[in-house]
Parts: structure tokens; C-alpha cells; sequence
């Protein structure tokens, strides 16, 4: 089977954030900011995005989304899951 892909949009006002469970095995998430600044922490380890970064991990895992400043953060996200 090939995969399918999820894509979205996400905004997060300053100082708010977003928790995810763990996907499937093998999915992989796609994320790039359009603007603010974004901490993406992922088991355990935070990696900081601002406007034009992108960050591709594996999302089967639990994840989470925080807006580190107080501008609105925009992320554009492609969720792909292997099947």
C-alpha cells in the first residue's frame, strides 16, 4: 500500500502549545513556520523553529508544539503515515 499524507495549517498563540499522542509506526511529520517561533520537543529533545525553518521527524512518538514568544505562530504541516 502507499502511503497517504495529511497536510494542514496550525496556529498557536503566543505562549500556547499543542500536545500529539504517538501516530502509526513509521509515520513521519513535515512541519515548516511561517511565522513567530515554534519548540517542537520530541522524546525528550526540543529543537527551536522560527519563520523559514522546517523540521522533518518521525512522529510515531509522542510530540508536542510550543509557541515560545508572544507573535502568533503559523506552521504549515504534511503528516505522512506509511501504511
Amino acid at each position: 500500500m502507499i502511503g497517504q499524507i495529511e497536510r494542514g495549517a496550525v496556529e498557536i498563540e503566543g505562549g500556547g502549545s499543542l500536545g500529539s499522542g504517538a501516530h502509526q509506526e513509521g509515520t513521519e511529520e513535515f512541519l515548516t513556520v511561517f511565522s513567530g517561533e515554534l519548540a517542537v520537543e520530541i522524546k525528550g529533545e526540543t529543537y527551536t523553529l522560527r519563520a523559514g525553518d522546517s523540521l522533518r521527524f518521525k512522529a510515531d512518538r509522542p510530540h508536542s508544539y510550543r509557541n515560545e514568544g508572544a507573535e502568533l505562530v503559523r506552521v504549515s504541516m504534511a503528516i505522512y503515515y506509511s501504511g
